[in-house]
Formats: C-alpha cells, structure tokens, sequence
C-alpha cells in the first residue's frame, strides 16, 4: 500500500516533467501538432498498459479497484473500459462545475 503512494507521487513528478518538455519542444495551439501529440499519447498509453498491467506490479489505487473488481467479475477489459468512461465523465464533469470549462 505505502508503495502506491511513493509510485502515485514519483508518477506526477513524471507527468509534470513531460508537460515540462512539450513545452519547450513545440508550440501546441496549432492542431496538427496536437493531433500528433494525442496519437503519440494514446500509443504511448496504450504500450505502457500491456506492458504494466501483466507484470502485476503494485498498482496505482486507480488500476488496483479496477483489477480486484475484475477479478471478482472475469470481465477486465469490458470494465476496464467503462471505469475509464466514468472517469473521464466525471473529471468532465468536475471541470466544469469547479473550472468553468474544461480546463
């Protein structure tokens, strides 16, 4: 558990250094640039999950609520998808009401 914490934080640091360096490589207001940024991220996601979630490492709380509840269920990439869309709604959602867009 304590080692979700250490990995949750030393994960931000990562995140913010990466917005560090896009910031410094390109200007992003153009779209083609952003389009280029999202399918790289997507790639970029996406490898990082088949290769992180078969390893069974220590999850972050997020990946480990959606794993127990798999298991319990035998259906990971079906809840896999709909944990996602939640999530995405929500934070959507809390954008909005605290933001005022979606930030």
């Amino acid at each position: 558990m304590l080692l979700q914490l250490v990995t949750a934080v030393l994960f931000g640091y990562f995140i913010d250094f990466t917005i560090w360096i896009l910031q410094i490589l390109s200007d992003t207001t153009y779209y083609p640039v952003q389009i280029i940024y999202l399918i790289v991220g997507t790639v970029l996601v996406a490898l990082g999950i088949f290769i992180y979630m078969p390893a069974n490492l220590f999850p972050q709380p997020y990946e480990g609520l959606t794993r127990i509840i798999a298991n319990k269920t035998g259906k990971f990439p079906t809840l896999k998808m709909y944990f996602d869309i939640t999530h995405v709604n929500v934070s959507a959602l809390l954008c909005l009401f605290l933001l005022g867009n979606l930030g």
